[in-house]
């Protein structure tokens, strides 16, 4: 069996079609927002739970569903158990959460249909990343690293960008950017690293500083867009200097590399605050 196993086009066409349809759906689907008091948790904290958030969880369970149907679907599924089987769904999932809060805020509708065509060819890319992962390989192809490395910063950026918008308070803000940057580094440590408590570990150290950095930037004065960029390129410098301290990369070069990135960045979110 090989990395390129193809994986069922139809059942990919029908997972991604399904997801589309709902998210079209959800373009007419109006709810008030309501209320959701945390004080019970200890929080002295109100949220407002929107039709966006509601789209969200079920897009969630569509995206996870689909991907472990695809799982089993895979040939390896048939002759051994599948180690970690929910590993391969993070990455669609936040994907489909992002595109779930993105759309509603695009009132042009051709704007609208090409962010909703353009995001489920991303969804499918994911799902099709996904599925070649399944299968056991010392050494993953070059054009998989970098189309999958560019899958999760996508998707990250998505994110990120999603979690600045919604304004919410502080520590909501670095809790979701903080559990969003640990899933999402984990996995990505997970796909060349092969143990996933060693994945579980670094993801997790990006996790708690990602977390810190949103807690400070939710209180600066940006756009959504420059908010989410800035914590791109926190988690983007996070996750790549640990990336390099484990294939033990780290040179002076590439600290030089990162260093301008931030610095540049945050030169950036510096001018823009009013």
């Amino acid at each position: 069996m090989r990395e390129s196993e193809p994986v069922d086009r139809d059942r990919l066409g029908v997972i991604t079609g399904a997801l589309l349809l709902a998210l079209a759906l959800s373009r007419f689907l109006q709810m008030p927002a309501r209320p959701l008091n945390l004080a019970r948790l200890g929080l002295d904290v109100v949220l407002s739970v929107s039709s966006g958030a509601l789209i969200a969880g079920i897009v969630a369970g569509m995206a996870v569903a689909g991907m472990i149907s695809l799982i089993y679907s895979h040939p390896r599924a048939r002759q051994e158990p599948v180690d970690h089987s929910i590993m391969y769904t993070i990455v669609p999932t936040l994907w489909a959460c992002a595109l779930a809060f993105a759309l509603p805020q695009l009132e042009n509708p051709v704007l609208w249909a090409a962010a909703l065509l353009v995001g489920g060819l991303v969804f499918a890319l994911a799902l099709t990343l996904e599925y070649a992962a399944i299968e056991r390989q010392p050494k993953r192809s070059l054009t998989w690293q970098w189309a999958y490395m560019a899958c999760v910063h996508l998707t990250a950026l998505a994110v990120l960008i999603v979690i600045y918008a919604q304004r919410a308070p502080s520590i909501i803000a670095s809790l979701l950017a903080g559990l969003a940057a640990t899933l999402l580094a984990t996995r990505f440590y997970w796909s060349n690293a092969g143990r996933l408590t060693e994945a579980a570990v670094y993801g997790s150290i990006v996790g708690i500083l990602m977390a810190q950095m949103a807690w400070a930037i939710n209180y600066w004065r940006l756009s959504n867009l420059q908010g989410g960029l800035l914590l791109f390129v926190c988690f983007y410098v996070l996750a790549g200097l640990i990336q390099q301290h484990r294939l033990y990369r780290l040179s002076r070069q590439v600290l030089v590399e990162y260093g301008l990135a931030a610095l540049l960045t945050a030169l950036l979110a510096l001018l823009a605050i009013t």
